[in-house]
């Protein structure tokens, strides 16, 4: 559970965020992945939807946010995927951590020497002191003597240290540790990119959003409550060729494989259907109509 006051952001944002519990968990989130959440967060195909009516200033960093909300849930594919429309720091942050808890550390400390100096890094290095304390297991005590001598968050020497973590080589509470840095990593770095998209501070956002948030929760329920088509109504009709390109999606279309791809022209990122692939699409954003590319095959293994 994070450890920021949540309980009034975006409906939908709170639920993904609490979906995974009240435990600190696992080192590599991806083992116990929350499919119920990655459904809540694939179901809201826009920023604007996913924000639930709270004003959107930056869009990149919105798109940070919802890369950051796949991590959480434990789907690093689909984080890296959207985190193509995130600032490059970001990206390259957000690309290290996922390669951090795949055990790929050499790839993962490349890219945090690409990510430099980042805002919640003395955040983070003092709540590590304080979590660290004395007397601790001695791979902690020598994490914590580096960084009071560089006086900075030191990611190679946390690459290092979690990878002793992943391997089973610290005692048990060295290891909670070592989870509860990488949770307050990710809850300073969602704060940080939640308040770059929005324009104002979790707690402004807490206040300033809760009256509008009541007049409108009502509208969603009833969308969910409507009716499905019978299924005499349903049975789309077979298409030819010709009118497959211009036929409106059915309704399990939303149900089907989804994928993220940036417009050419303005960069936004969509989330259409797999079945698009090889079809025209068109930016909702700013209108480009453009060939979607086709899946590309698997490079043959070495033999």
């Amino acid at each position: 559970m994070p450890s920021f006051n949540a309980s009034k952001l975006p409906s939908d944002i709170v639920n993904v965020l609490l979906l995974r519990g009240s435990q600190i968990p696992p080192l590599q989130w991806h083992l116990i992945a929350n499919k119920a959440a990655k459904e809540i967060t694939d179901n809201k195909e826009d920023d604007e939807a996913l924000f639930h009516g709270t004003p959107i200033v930056e869009e990149s960093m919105a798109g940070a946010v919802r890369a950051l909300l796949y991590l959480w849930s434990g789907f690093p594919a689909d984080c890296k995927m959207y985190a193509q429309a995130a600032p490059p720091q970001i990206q390259l942050y957000l690309d290290a951590i996922c390669e951090r808890q795949a055990g790929r550390a050499a790839e993962a400390k490349e890219l945090l020497s690409q990510v430099g100096e980042f805002d919640t890094y003395a955040e983070l290095t003092a709540h590590a002191m304080e979590a660290i304390g004395i007397g601790s297991d001695k791979s902690l005590t020598r994490f914590k003597d580096t960084l009071e001598l560089c006086e900075v968050w030191e990611p190679h020497a946390f690459v290092d240290l979690y990878e002793q973590g992943r391997a089973g080589a610290l005692c048990h509470p060295a290891e909670l540790v070592v989870r509860n840095l990488q949770c307050k990593e990710f809850d300073l770095l969602f704060v940080y990119c939640y308040e770059k998209a929005t324009g104002r501070t979790i707690a402004q956002g807490c206040a300033e959003e809760v009256a509008p948030r009541r007049k409108v929760t009502r509208k969603p329920p009833a969308r969910r409550r409507s009716t499905p088509p019978p299924p005499e109504q349903s049975k789309q009709p077979t298409q030819t060729d010709s009118d497959a390109a211009t036929s409106l999606p059915t309704p399990l279309d939303r149900r089907a494989p989804r994928v993220g791809i940036l417009c050419p022209k303005c960069r936004a990122m969509l989330v259409i259907p797999e079945t698009k692939r090889g079809r025209m699409a068109e930016c909702k954003k700013c209108g480009t109509t453009f060939l979607v590319p086709k899946k590309q095959a698997s490079p043959a293994p070495p033999s």
